[in-house]
């Protein structure tokens, strides 16, 4: 227990910049202090317990213990005098996010004043019934009575095993774990887990497995009740055993999981409705959640909640068309940009692309790699899980990134010659194309443009393109090196000859070679 404690504070010394404040209304009752080395020096200087408070800025029933539990007199003035209360919002602390993931959001953990886990609470707790508990809580410490978690029994050691036999019993325990009424790989919930969907494609396509083809479409089929019709983008869950009750947030990791896997299954059948529906997703996704300066933000919220009104629930709200949406207003979005989630809309962009061709998905995919590159990006290669973030990196956010990094890399894109600086002229039909340096292209010039600008640029007045006859016309010239330029060509010709192509620019030509006599 000791060691527990002593691993729970040292995460604090080097914690990421506190957003303890997003998720606290400025008129709570409760004063909520961050996850830091500070909150839980005064837990123990005071002799006081520490309720942790795990939340999401998405999550409906973490508004509504917010409404309720935490607006009860009896609980509040309990907190108030025995507790130093801790919040702490999931998606800004993947490391505190994972230590009480098994009990979803709101999260609710008891530690003794030195840190100790006492207990763990799953959901949302009923205003009399959370009382009493606390006040047995506090009963047992004036008694020193607080009754510890046992230390779990520690897991046996990884042996060496062959990757097929892991792979065997991967696929094994999602069969078993399928629910073939309706698809989904859950049981009360039916949640469009974007990893059992894109395994179950991989299988049917490399193993020509018919039974997982069908797991997947229809999955897939199903969750197409969540895709909303007006705004677009993907529900997180459905309720009741059933796909006909959502939960109504919108969650970027749902939503680059959605468009991944309707783009797979595309691309697996040529079902043009996996296709649309990528699309779909990807529409709420580039509109309303996507700022180019930024990035993407993190989620929307289920409900809309307009200071002194009263709440409009995601039911009554999502059942409105696009007018009756915009005279409420739009639901709350959480506008943090985090490396992990933009890495997993980078990846899925870039298959939406392949499975479509259309070029605004891997124009935006570029644009936001360059943009995370530049705000959360590290001198080592690392990235920040926020911009401002210092100390702590997570694995996460390498991971996806990382992805991310590779799927562009293998995303065959219209690659455009990089002209000199006194000539910016592209070809007419690549206005969108992002600058990519070639081989051929002046390492310079083109070093030069990818710094200042994510596209290409308009026509330079100084230079003319190039036609394929004015190529012909100029490759029978015999030119000289000018000297004026540094051409990054695998290879210098041995004769001093102009090597175009009819993508060329000849204002550039002219000014890395000079006519010789």
């Amino acid at each position: 227990m000791l060691v527990a404690a002593a691993v729970l504070v040292a995460g604090c010394a080097h914690a990421p910049r506190d957003r303890t404040a997003a998720v606290v209304r400025s008129d709570a009752p409760i004063e909520w202090a961050p996850w830091a080395k500070a909150s839980f020096a005064q837990a123990a200087g005071e002799n006081r317990l520490i309720l942790v408070n795990v939340v999401a800025t998405w999550c409906h029933w973490c508004h509504v213990m917010e409404d309720t539990t935490y607006e009860d007199p009896e609980v509040v003035a309990l907190l108030r005098d025995h507790f130093v209360t801790i919040r702490v919002d999931s998606d800004a602390r993947p490391d505190v996010a994972e230590r009480y993931r098994d009990w979803g959001w709101p999260a609710t953990g008891v530690l003794s004043p030195a840190a100790q886990p006492v207990l763990e609470l799953r959901g949302y707790q009923q205003p009399r019934a959370f009382a009493k508990l606390l006040r047995e809580l506090v009963a047992d410490r004036d008694r020193g009575r607080l009754a510890h978690r046992e230390a779990p029994a520690p897991k046996a050691a990884a042996g060496d095993v062959a990757l097929d036999a892991i792979r065997e019993r991967t696929a094994a325990r999602l069969d078993r774990f399928y629910q073939p009424d309706g698809g989904a790989w859950a049981t009360q919930q039916r949640y469009p887990a974007p990893g059992p969907i894109e395994h179950a494609l991989i299988r049917a396509r490399i193993d020509g497995d018919a039974a997982s083809a069908k797991q997947a479409t229809t999955t897939l089929t199903s969750a197409l009740a969540l895709v909303d019709p007006v705004f677009g983008g993907m529900y997180q869950y459905s309720t009741d055993g059933d796909w006909k009750h959502p939960h109504f947030e919108k969650i970027t990791a749902i939503q680059a999981g959605a468009i991944r896997n309707y783009a797979l299954a595309y691309r697996y059948d040529g079902d043009a409705r996996w296709l649309g529906a990528a699309k779909d997703v990807a529409r709420f996704m580039t509109t309303i959640m996507y700022e180019p300066e930024r990035g993407f933000a993190t989620s929307q919220d289920a409900d809309l909640r307009v200071p002194g009104k009263p709440p409009v629930l995601g039911a009554q709200y999502y059942a409105k068309d696009n007018a009756g949406r915009r005279a409420l207003g739009i639901p709350r979005i959480d506008d943090n940009v985090y490396a992990d989630l933009n890495g997993m809309m980078i990846e899925a962009l870039c298959d939406l692309y392949a499975a479509s061709g259309e070029r605004e998905a891997i124009d935006i995919a570029v644009a936001t790699a360059q943009r995370i590159m530049q705000t959360h990006g590290t001198k080592t290669g690392a990235f920040r899980h926020g911009a401002a973030d210092t100390g702590l990196m997570y694995l996460r956010d390498q991971i996806a990134m990382g992805r991310a990094m590779l799927a562009l890399a293998r995303t065959p894109i219209a690659r455009v010659p990089s002209c000199s600086r006194r000539c910016r002229t592209t070809p007419a039909d690549s206005s969108r194309t992002p600058p990519i340096p070639t081989r051929s292209a002046c390492s310079r010039c083109a070093a030069s443009r990818s710094r200042r600008t994510a596209r290409p640029r308009a026509s330079s007045p100084r230079c003319i393109a190039t036609s394929t006859a004015t190529v012909a016309r100029r490759r029978r010239t015999s030119l000289r090196p000018s000297g004026r330029c540094e051409v990054s060509a695998i290879r210098r010709p041995s004769r001093p000859r102009a090597r175009l192509s009819a993508t060329t620019c000849s204002g550039c030509a002219r000014s890395r070679w000079r006519r010789s006599t």
